[in-house]
């Protein structure tokens, strides 16, 4: 983003809060252009409805339609930084749900049943606020549990960049949710998602040699999607991490309506998940996902020997998981 300039009002007819202007200034300080995409917006025009819950930044460009669609991502993504979801201009309101902080003996008897003391977290929208704090989530805790990062030998060093890159790319669509732990303030589960097909960029960038492996092999399992979906417009579901001491406590179903109630809002009928391994596989089919493509792992391997590529992680995987599939769950009109 090359500058940010006002539109030639007065500044009596605009009224910009600070924390606006400042939340609008660190979503230009990510260096979207370069990293995700590839390109720049002339000019960005903010403007203040007389009601100052009406914050409405105006983006334009004089370059073609992919800009403009970025406009709408960007203009998303600070209204919802705002606390209003785009198109209804409603506040939005964290979702709550309990979940056991710790687990206490009673001394009472020796035969007395452990009591749990509940906490509760709350779901909201990711902003560029949380941007570190997600990228530090999720090296240390999806990298090093999920098989098809630790097959290729990620490590929350060595995955950083990359990790990086899927956290900036969700910020730019703006589609993602995370959850907190109200009385820590920490993140408990994050949901990357996009909206639409892959910008490939990642194909074009170096994040070392372990992690290079990754956004290949995604985008060979996404790549037929649009045409099968017969439409550029829908969710991409990329990446899904919980912590672990509060699995199964109902986070990442609570994540998974956010984005859900969010595709619904924005009109996309169709959301889309790539499982790498058997436990988002099961859990995409409980919550109404369809496997539409599956690859054997040993096949890939394969057809990586052959080509003189990176083919033993793969190998791994066919053991452990034997396929990668994608799953589509469709959304009624």
């Amino acid at each position: 983003m090359d500058h940010v300039a006002n539109d030639g009002h007065s500044t009596d007819e605009q009224t910009i809060p600070k924390r606006s202007f400042e939340t609008f200034e660190s979503l230009q300080n990510l260096n979207f252009p370069r990293t995700i995409c590839k390109m720049s917006l002339n000019t960005v025009s903010l403007k203040a409805f007389q009601s100052s819950s009406k914050i409405i930044p105006l983006l334009t460009s004089s370059s073609a339609n992919s800009l403009q669609k970025v406009s709408t991502t960007l203009k998303n993504a600070f209204l919802r930084s705002e606390g209003f979801v785009a198109n209804s201009m409603k506040p939005t309101a964290p979702t709550k749900i309990l979940i056991p902080k710790q687990t206490v003996k009673s001394h009472a008897t020796a035969a007395s049943a452990p009591t749990v003391q509940a906490s509760s977290s709350s779901c909201h929208p990711c902003t560029v606020n949380d941007r570190e704090e997600m990228i530090d989530f999720m090296c240390r805790l999806f990298v090093t549990r999920e098989p098809l990062m630790r097959s290729v030998g990620g490590t929350p060093t060595n995955s950083r960049m990359y990790v990086q890159y899927c956290v900036d790319e969700a910020l730019v669509h703006n589609a993602s949710f995370l959850s907190r732990d109200d009385d820590t303030g920490k993140i408990c589960g994050v949901r990357l998602n996009a909206i639409g097909p892959a910008s490939g960029h990642d194909l074009d960038s170096n994040f070392g040699p372990e992690m290079n492996i990754v956004p290949k092999f995604l985008h060979y399992m996404e790549k037929d999607i649009p045409k099968l979906l017969g439409t550029d417009r829908f969710m991409r579901h990329v990446a899904i991490c919980v912590e672990p001491s509060v699995a199964q406590c109902g986070i990442a179903t609570d994540l998974m309506k956010k984005s859900v109630k969010l595709a619904k809002t924005e009109g996309l009928r169709n959301l889309t998940a790539m499982c790498s391994w058997k436990l988002p596989f099961q859990l995409a089919t409980k919550m109404g996902f369809e496997n539409v493509r599956e690859v054997a792992y040993a096949d890939y391997a394969e057809r990586q020997r052959k080509s003189g590529e990176v083919y033993e992680p793969f190998e791994k995987l066919a053991v452990s998981e034997g396929a990668a599939r994608m799953m589509v769950k469709n959304l009624p009109a």
